[in-house]
């Protein structure tokens, strides 16, 4: 398991999206293809400006601005 998908299976992780989640009114709208109606799991969080920096390293920058939702 590489460390994107340890961080993105973590407690710590969860957290952060569920207070992103939060800030979002529903129903959820995909950023790149628009479809509209999504909730809860149905959508991911995704990183805007990804966190790798190469070789196996990964620094998130998990601010709510750097997040979009997608389906």
């Amino acid at each position: 398991m590489s460390k994107n998908d340890s961080f993105h299976r973590s407690g710590e992780w969860k957290k952060i999206r569920r207070a992103f989640l939060e800030t979002v009114q529903e129903p959820y709208i995909c950023a790149i293809c628009g479809k509209d109606g999504l909730a809860g799991l149905d959508c991911h969080v995704d990183h805007i400006i990804p966190g790798h920096l190469g070789d196996g390293e990964y620094e998130w920058n998990n601010s709510h601005d750097n997040f979009q939702i997608l389906c």
